[in-house]
């Protein structure tokens, strides 16, 4: 398993899909697999996502939204969606 074999410092991921109930997700199975062991590996777990990923539920959820520490997007979420991640514990940082 990836979590047994490597030590991960900060990977950043880039999720399909991002939603309040579900978390952060992927069209892909295998991809989701690979995201979710790197997120059990990893000391610090950062997203990176543009708004157009909220809102959006993929087939497979690789992390939940506790799993993360600082999320990375643009300026363009709603008040509520930025409000409702903050809330969940996220740092949100726009760029």
């Amino acid at each position: 398993m990836l979590s047994e074999r490597f030590a991960l410092t900060q990977p950043s991921l880039e999720p399909m899909g991002i939603s309040i109930e579900r978390g952060f997700t992927a069209a892909d199975p295998a991809e989701a697999a690979v995201k979710r062991a790197m997120v059990a590996a990893a000391k610090r777990v950062v997203v990176v996502a543009d708004h157009t990923k909220f809102g959006d539920e993929e087939f497979v959820r690789f992390a939940s939204l506790t799993d993360v520490e600082q999320l990375i997007t643009d300026d363009g979420l709603t008040k509520g969606d930025l409000m409702s991640l903050v809330g969940a514990g996220l740092q949100v940082v726009t760029a």
